[in-house]
Parts: C-alpha cells; sequence; structure tokens
C-alpha cells in the first residue's frame, strides 16, 4: 500500500506540473493574441481605423475617424465662394484632427484632401485647359490646427464646373498652430521644425 500511494503522489505532482505548464503557455498565447492585436490596432491605415462607415460630416469637411485611436483625418471640405477661410481644428467631437488626408480600408485606398466649391469637383489637368475657359483664381487662408503632423495627403486644386465652362485654381496661404510640433508657418508657406524644410504639399498663393 506504501509503495502504491507513493505512485499516486507521484502522479499527482507531474499531473499538477503539467497543468502549471499548459496554464503557463494558454496564458503566453493570450498575451501572444493581445500583443498582435495592439500591433494591428496600431497601424493607420487598417479597416477597422478608417473606413467609409467611420466619417463625421462637420462645418463643410468629412472627418474619417478612428474610434480606438480617438483621432481623425480630414478628407475634403466643400466651401462657397464666398468663404476666405479653411481652418483645420485641433480636434472635431473629441476626435484629434492629425492630418490631412490619408488612406482607408484594408486596401489603403486614398483619399485625400482638397478645397472645393459645391458642384465643382472636377479635378483638372491645368495643361488640359482650353483656351476660351475662364479661369477662376481663389486664394484661401488654410489655418492648421496643433495636432496636423501629416499633409502629405492633400490634392492641389484646378477644378472645373458641370458644364465645362469655368476652371477654379485654388491656392493657400497656410497659417500654423504656434503649439504645432511638426510644422510652423512663415509668410503663408509651411515648413518644417525639424529641419526647416519647405513643404510642397500645397499649391501656395505667395512665390
Amino acid at each position: 500500500m506504501t509503495a502504491d500511494r507513493a505512485v499516486f503522489a507521484r502522479n499527482e505532482r507531474r499531473t499538477a506540473a503539467r497543468g502549471e505548464r499548459d496554464d503557463m503557455r494558454r496564458f503566453r498565447l493570450i498575451f501572444a493574441a493581445i500583443l498582435l492585436a495592439a500591433a494591428i490596432l496600431a497601424l493607420p491605415s487598417c479597416s477597422i481605423e478608417y473606413n467609409e462607415g467611420h466619417v463625421l460630416k462637420k462645418d463643410g469637411f468629412k472627418y474619417y475617424t478612428s474610434a480606438t485611436r480617438k483621432n481623425c483625418f480630414a478628407g475634403p471640405v466643400t466651401v462657397s465662394v464666398e468663404d476666405t477661410v479653411v481652418e483645420v481644428p485641433d480636434e472635431v467631437d473629441g476626435y484629434k484632427v492629425i492630418a490631412l488626408g490619408g488612406a482607408l480600408g484594408a486596401s489603403k485606398r486614398p483619399q485625400p484632401f482638397y478645397i472645393y466649391f459645391e458642384g465643382v469637383d472636377y479635378l483638372i489637368d491645368p495643361d488640359d485647359i482650353p483656351d476660351d475657359t475662364e479661369v477662376i483664381e481663389k486664394t484661401f487662408e488654410l489655418r492648421l490646427g496643433k495636432n496636423v503632423s501629416d499633409v502629405s495627403g492633400v490634392m492641389k486644386g484646378w477644378f472645373r464646373n458641370a458644364d465645362s465652362t469655368k476652371v477654379f485654381h485654388i491656392t493657400v496661404n497656410v497659417v500654423c498652430s504656434e503649439e504645432n510640433g511638426t510644422f510652423r508657418s512663415d509668410n503663408g508657406k509651411l515648413y518644417r521644425k525639424s529641419d526647416g524644410s519647405l513643404v510642397d504639399s500645397f499649391e501656395y498663393a505667395v512665390n
């Protein structure tokens, strides 16, 4: 009986040790899954981050929001011919505005930022403008908030109306928040604070 009890006790210890190893293995797998999910969520163009279903429309803008990161990027903005200022805020409805333009979904489809008039959203190559077309120059003061750190998704603006009788050439004078950590503005142009280089994403009104 003593030998049987010893064997039984030894088997119990082995079973307990295997159980502890299995628990540790499950914990490691769960922890690895959490890390992987966090890494996926960190991708700025992930489908669960920015997509067509997460659009906030406000003050003429389309903002593509991320509920997980609580930020957004600004897509196209509709203005009137009477407007002279386009203001990109620090945040909108609790979402920090971190970029002009971005990418949507798993396919990373580009969604640019551009300024356009209602009913005038046909982008045209300036080299294709007929000689008898009326070209209307329009300059906006573009105010950038303190959280904008990426302007690579900007589309420069030559637009025509539906019947192709007018072409609108849109230029900007950029005014950047002094609290912005990435950019600064000077005389209507945008510069990187890191090296002082000019940002060429915009068509500036001043040469």
